[in-house]
């Protein structure tokens, strides 16, 4: 998933953000997770580290995704921009399941109530989307 992500970054996210706002969302969300990549990379060997900076990147990310969702679901809604929304709500999921095992928790709660959300929102961007093809 990771790799998919780097290659549909490399490939469309520039063409695409310096247009709509949408694609200026896209670029933020793309900019929170590589700089969550980098940090995990710094701080392997720090576990304590690690957790800080990675419940900071993924309120940051959360925060990115939700401001993409308000642009989709506002009209600038295209093909590249949801799938850049789908692949970083998948990203934030896996994110959150991460933090709950490097905090040891049993049961990732939060990571299952995050996709729940992400799931009524899909519904709410498939719907704009198929308004908005001709």
């Amino acid at each position: 998933m990771v790799m998919d992500l780097i290659i549909m970054f490399s490939s469309g996210a520039k063409k695409k953000a310096t247009g709509s706002s949408s694609g200026q969302r896209v670029r933020e969300l793309q900019e929170v997770m590589e700089e969550y990549l980098k940090r995990c990379r710094i701080n392997l060997a720090d576990k304590t580290r690690l957790i800080q900076d990675s419940m900071r990147m993924e309120a940051q990310l959360s925060l990115a995704l939700t401001q993409l969702k308000i642009c989709l679901v506002g009209g600038d809604c295209d093909s590249q921009s949801f799938r850049f929304w789908a692949s970083g709500a998948a990203f934030h999921t896996q994110m959150l399941i991460h933090l709950a095992v490097l905090e040891r928790r049993e049961e990732p709660l939060s990571a299952r109530a995050v996709l729940e959300q992400y799931k009524e929102d899909l519904a709410q961007i498939v719907s704009t989307y198929r308004t908005k093809e001709p």
